[in-house]
């Protein structure tokens, strides 16, 4: 049975709740191809490359592409229930972890290749099952405008690389399954923190924004074990005050900005050499196609 103490069961649930969270609202909207591109969890798969012996990798990777393949099948089938999902998801849960951390856990076989301890599957269904009555039903439209796992572009990128939960309807939503009735304040200064993330890259004018184009009108978290979404409305903040402190932020953060900046602008203009490259080889192909006949005949004749 896969390893299972306080700390992990919170952390695994966790994490494998956003995934099914989001593999729900896919669903619904039909956007699972969307929901399938951001599966973070295949990093950590890469990184098991580099730690493992061959046999070991082998067996992951099975199980691996054997959980993708449940996935897919209940994203694109009408009757399967969700329960389906949850080992599929604490095993991606566990992978991600591993991405996040840049290392493997120390028993590697015991977390990744034996079954999920029983409290955990349960946990998890109890969980689903109040998203799908108190949030998936009541604030998800087969419509609705969503984004999932979003970045911030070059705000993400001097951060590290970081990413929200879901973008719905104008709102920036973060999945909490603590069994904390309050807050800790790290968790309200992370989601301000997107926000500010988010407005930096609209300053910077930054294409590569996820949520480029979008308009931000509020912050929620959802409680996942209360049923509870709970919101913070950004018109009740001084814009001038919003404005002053991203501008802070890009401040402290200037020579990052201007080499991100450079570095987006360089790939660019890479991609465009490249693609014109490729245009050019094309261009190239036709005119022996169109030409060569008519040169060999002229040969011919003379």
């Amino acid at each position: 049975m896969a390893l299972c103490n306080g700390n992990i069961h919170s952390s695994v649930v966790g994490t494998a709740f956003d995934y099914i969270a989001r593999f729900l609202i896919a669903k619904k909207v039909n956007k699972i191809d969307d929901v399938q591109k951001r599966i973070v969890a295949i990093n950590g798969l890469k990184i098991l490359e580099k730690f493992t012996n061959k046999k070991t990798f082998i067996s992951i990777n099975k199980k691996y592409k054997k959980s993708v393949k449940t996935i897919d099948k209940y994203l694109n089938s009408k009757n399967q229930p969700f329960s389906k999902l949850i080992p599929s998801t604490t095993f991606l849960a566990r992978l991600e972890h591993i991405y996040r951390s840049g290392m493997p856990p120390r028993d590697i076989n015991s977390s990744l290749l034996e079954e999920e301890p029983q409290e955990i599957i349960d946990d998890l269904y109890v969980l689903t099952e109040t998203f799908i009555e108190r949030f998936l039903k009541q604030q998800v439209d087969s419509n609705s405008d969503v984004i999932f796992n979003p970045h911030f572009g070059i705000g993400s990128q001097i951060c590290g690389g970081a990413d929200s939960d879901v973008f719905i309807d104008g709102v920036l939503y973060d999945f909490k399954s603590s069994k904390h009735l309050g807050y800790k304040w790290q968790d309200v200064a992370q989601l301000f923190g997107y926000y500010i993330l988010y407005r930096v890259s609209l300053n910077q004018k930054d294409l590569s924004s996820m949520l480029i184009g979008k308009d931000i009108k509020k912050l929620a978290f959802y409680k996942a074990r209360y049923g509870e979404v709970e919101y913070i409305d950004m018109d009740a903040y001084n814009e001038n005050e919003l404005k002053l402190i991203t501008q802070k932020i890009e401040n402290l953060f200037e020579t990052q900005l201007l080499l991100m900046n450079s570095r987006n602008e360089f790939l660019k203009l890479n991609n465009e050499v490249k693609l014109e490259k490729k245009d050019n080889r094309w261009l190239t192909k036709f005119l022996i196609f169109l030409f060569l006949p008519i040169l060999i005949t002229v040969m011919w004749v003379y």
